[in-house]
């Protein structure tokens, strides 16, 4: 049986844009919903032909299997996921008017913000938590936490390691929790 591709993704394409901007909207993305909604499901068909390029019998599989567009939707939610991960950690933009101190300059407001009392357990935790990773992680695990350390998404480690994006979320829950074993610091 020979499946066309194309028209089965015409025939959710409508359901699979509903579906993100559920999504959107239940992750608060910032920004118009459609348009996030849009860049969801554009960026779900990317990663999606990517990792079946020259794969057309699975995709069939997935297609008679009834499971093509459960498989795409998940895709969805963890995208969104991901960007409303991003979202939160991005730089704070300063919206407020630059105010001028005693001697007519302008204070960085930046500065003003920050905590430039370091915590002392706090740091002794991390410490103690970074010691520990050091001897009990694989080197693959070492490669998750130091590329997630530089601010990627799980997506976008998922590629470079070619893990799959939840068992990378699997494996990084593991390692927190192998640390937090350890280390025991009452805050």
């Amino acid at each position: 049986m020979i499946i066309n591709i194309d028209n089965e993704i015409r025939k959710i394409e409508n359901i699979l844009l509903k579906y993100a901007f559920k999504q959107a909207r239940r992750f608060f993305l910032a920004s118009d919903l459609d348009s996030n909604a849009e860049d969801l499901v554009q960026s779900t068909y990317e990663k999606f032909f990517r990792r079946f390029q020259g794969k057309d019998s699975e995709i069939e599989e997935l297609i008679i299997n009834n499971v093509f567009d459960r498989y795409l939707k998940v895709s969805i939610r963890h995208k969104a996921y991901d960007e409303r991960d991003k979202q939160n950690h991005e730089p704070i933009y300063m919206t407020e008017e630059p105010r001028e101190d005693e001697d007519g300059e302008f204070e960085d407001q930046v500065v003003n913000i920050q905590d430039n009392t370091p915590h002392q357990d706090k740091s002794l935790y991390f410490k103690q938590m970074l010691k520990i990773l050091v001897s009990v992680l694989s080197e693959e695990e070492e490669d998750m936490c130091l590329l997630k350390g530089k601010g990627l998404t799980f997506d976008e480690i998922s590629v470079k390691l070619n893990i799959n994006s939840n068992t990378l979320r699997t494996k990084m829950t593991a390692i927190r929790l192998k640390g937090n074993e350890k280390v025991d610091i009452d805050w």
